[in-house]
């Protein structure tokens, strides 16, 4: 007897499917005249979330909004996401740019991120899905306290461990310089048990950086968060000579499995 809404393209096998079942399609927005794509759910993750939200509130079942209604909680995350793309913006130099620092942070390291709380955990997750789909970069995601045992055995590892890059190496005699371990912590707020495992990365010699969203309630840190980490992959993607957009090992896997 429960009700079935689903949120996704026009046209699309999801939209039958749901009138199969005498339930509301809500349709993703239409791509605007400057688009060169479709929407796809990396770059369309309010668009899908939006219609959840409302419902999810309206029914009050949704905790993450506190005592905020979906309405204010959706302008106070459009604010965010205004102000990260301001700070993001790419005209603004990289010492003064979060997105651009953590990029260049992430350039020629091994990324671990770690999300600290459910919300960071949540981030921290979408954060390695969008570095490997719009950077073609791997990283291994975690959320505290959970993972926090999986995350710093890793820091007595081979990648943790690599000595640091002698001035005078020589790139054809001695082989290019190795990768290292680089933790990224996504938090809101003060740190909680990630301090412990910040100060256990330090000692052990591994580089760290941190994603912090200390402003507005819980959805609009959340979007900081995501905000801030799609900025980087995408300025990262650019920096390695990749279009961010597309992949085209993603485009023949979709070609191939129909």
């Amino acid at each position: 007897g429960a009700r079935l809404l689903t949120v996704g393209a026009a046209g699309s096998p999801l939209e039958a499917a749901c009138a199969m079942g005498r339930g509301v399609h809500v349709p993703l927005p239409e791509p605007g005249r400057e688009a060169t794509s479709a929407p796809t759910s990396r770059t369309a993750l309010w668009s899908l979330l939006t219609p959840a939200l409302c419902v999810t509130s309206s029914l009050g079942v949704l905790a993450p909004l506190g005592d905020a209604s979906a309405a204010e909680a959706l302008a106070e995350v459009a604010s965010a996401l205004d102000a990260e793309a301001e700070a993001c913006r790419p005209g603004s130099e990289t010492f003064v740019n979060p997105a651009k620092a953590l990029a260049l942070d992430l350039a020629a390291d091994v990324p671990v991120l770690l999300g600290d709380g459910d919300l960071a955990g949540v981030a921290a997750r979408r954060a390695a899905s969008v570095l490997a789909r719009t950077a073609r970069v791997p990283a291994v995601h975690g959320r505290l306290p959970d993972d926090a045992g999986d995350v710093v055995a890793t820091f007595g590892g081979p990648f943790a461990a690599a000595a640091e890059d002698d001035l005078f190496d020589d790139p054809f005699l001695d082989g290019p310089s190795r990768s290292r371990l680089r933790l990224v912590l996504l938090r809101e707020g003060t740190a909680g048990a990630s301090a412990a495992v910040l100060r256990l990365a330090e000692r052990s010699g591994v580089r760290t950086s941190e994603v912090v969203a200390d402003a507005g309630g819980p959805l609009a840190r959340f979007a900081q968060l995501v905000a801030r980490t799609d900025f980087a992959a995408a300025y990262l993607a650019l920096a390695t000579g990749l279009d961010p957009a597309t992949s085209p090992h993603v485009a023949e896997l979709r070609d191939v499995l129909g």
